[in-house]
């Protein structure tokens, strides 16, 4: 989300030129059909957020959409909120509701049961107040929207960047969800990137197949350097970078 952006002073990337390496070749993989899954993990302020704009000039650079979500900590028990926002994002519908957006949505899932399409205007809070939304079990229900998602992204043949972070807010059922998301990611263009924190130990730590970045504080030289960046050389600011 841009918004989450705003205001920040946005220095020179110090100190992660492994971990971007590691990135830009996962997503080259990706681009060639080869889908990965990387989980970046690291304390509060330690750089995930940073490392996430640095992927998404990168995929900008390289011509490769990205569609993004954050979690949030008072939304965590909020079934679905993650999920939602995510394919808002995908299927191009943040900013609108009513029948704008639902035209949007069978545009771009034509093929979809119509009775699925339901259950997708409901989840992403774009509901015709006047359609009844299926009575179905809440694990139907998920397993049912899991199958189209993973029949869009199976579909798609240009590469995508997806990311979601804070995961160690996730809800539920959006974790479930994106299990089922990921079991398909190896046969698509597809990188998915993961943020969280070291005390999350949920299910997306287990995915097969992952790739871990552990960000870890910078050294004492690369903090002197982003400082430095961050304030200048002028020998009126050196009392304050030490």
């Amino acid at each position: 989300d841009q918004s989450r952006a705003t205001g920040r002073a946005e220095s020179n990337l110090v100190g992660r030129r492994w971990e971007m390496s590691a990135v830009a070749g996962l997503l080259d993989r990706a681009r060639d059909g080869h889908g990965a899954v990387v989980e970046v993990v690291g304390e509060p302020g330690i750089g995930k957020s940073r490392l996430v704009r640095e992927v998404a000039a990168m995929a900008a650079v390289r011509g490769v959409e990205l569609f993004s979500a954050f979690c949030e900590s008072h939304t965590s028990q909020v079934p679905f909120r993650a999920v939602a926002r995510l394919l808002r994002s995908v299927i191009g519908v943040d900013g609108l509701d009513g029948q704008a957006a639902r035209d949007i949505v069978r545009e771009r899932i034509p093929a979809a049961d119509p009775e699925d399409l339901l259950l997708v205007d409901d989840l992403l809070g774009i509901a015709d107040p006047s359609a009844a939304v299926p009575t179905i079990d809440p694990d139907a229900r998920r397993r049912r929207l899991a199958a189209l998602v993973n029949g869009v992204s199976l579909s798609r043949q240009s590469p995508v960047v997806f990311v979601v972070e804070d995961v160690h807010w996730i809800d539920e059922v959006s974790q479930a969800m994106l299990i089922d998301f990921l079991a398909v990611i190896p046969q698509t263009p597809s990188l998915v990137l993961f943020t969280y924190r070291p005390e999350y130990h949920g299910a997306l730590t287990r995915v097969a197949g992952a790739h871990t970045v552990a960000l870890g504080p910078l050294s004492d030289s690369e903090t002197a350097a982003l400082v430095a960046y961050l304030l200048g050389t002028d020998s009126s600011v050196d009392a304050l970078g030490r």
